[in-house]
């Protein structure tokens, strides 16, 4: 709720000071990928939920996904192109079942036989997914 009302509230900003800069706005589907930091934030909590084995059963919901370094790119290409200006943009690349995400992880961890950090995880995800046909 917090993030539709700062964005509510940055499209009435635009419209009452009416500034010298055009606002766009990008909401990314669920992020993927190399983390900056060493905590998990709530869009990679799936993800190493399934990895853990942390739910009684899979959901049947399909991830919208997107790498972080392709969110990151949008952003760079936004602030470069006028015609992104006041625009509202939904960032995401694939969708994938949650069965296939859970399938992905035993194939590549089940044999390590160990409990793999959650930014190794997002890692290996990140790259599988870039590298996927």
């Amino acid at each position: 709720k917090s993030k539709t009302l700062a964005e509510r509230r940055a499209w009435d900003f635009m419209k009452e000071r009416q500034p010298k800069f055009d606002l766009v706005v990008m909401n990314p589907s669920v992020v993927i990928g190399p983390l900056l930091l060493p905590s998990v934030s709530v869009s990679h909590q799936s993800v190493s939920f399934l990895l853990k084995r942390q739910y009684p059963g899979i959901p049947n919901l399909a991830m919208p996904l997107i790498d972080v370094r392709d969110v990151a790119a949008a952003h760079v290409a936004a602030m470069t192109n006028e015609q992104a200006g006041g625009k509202r943009i939904i960032l995401f690349t694939e969708s994938l079942w949650t069965r296939k995400i859970a399938d992905i992880l035993e194939e590549e961890f089940e044999s390590q036989g160990e409990c793999i950090g959650a930014g190794a995880l997002l890692l290996y995800f990140a790259l599988r997914l870039s590298h996927s046909p």
